[in-house]
């Protein structure tokens, strides 16, 4: 059993007793370390995910406003010439052609 004990439990021992150097105490292993990092880029990446969501709905809001807009304009843009031409046929029509 006593070889199947974790590398956690070995450490512990070997500090408890004083053959583990000092410097090697307190070193955290590697994996362990290199998973915290890997926890903060995550917490790094998501908070910029989030902020590039919301500046993206915010444009999205702004692009839709302008389309609202731009059909606005564009619909009493044909407005105005189908009554033009409405009053073009009626001046035709009452006054003869030329």
């Amino acid at each position: 059993m006593s070889g199947r004990r974790s590398a956690h439990a070995r450490r512990y021992d070997l500090k408890s007793r004083g053959l583990l150097p000092a410097a090697a105490a307190e070193r955290v292993p590697d994996a362990y370390a290199h998973n915290g990092n890997l926890s903060s880029d995550v917490l790094a990446l998501q908070q910029q995910l989030a902020d590039a969501r919301a500046i993206a709905a915010k444009a999205s809001a702004t692009w839709d406003s302008f389309r609202k807009e731009r059909d606005h304009h564009r619909m009493h843009h044909k407005r105005v010439l189908q009554e033009k031409n409405r009053l073009i046929q009626a001046r035709v029509v009452r006054d003869g052609p030329g």
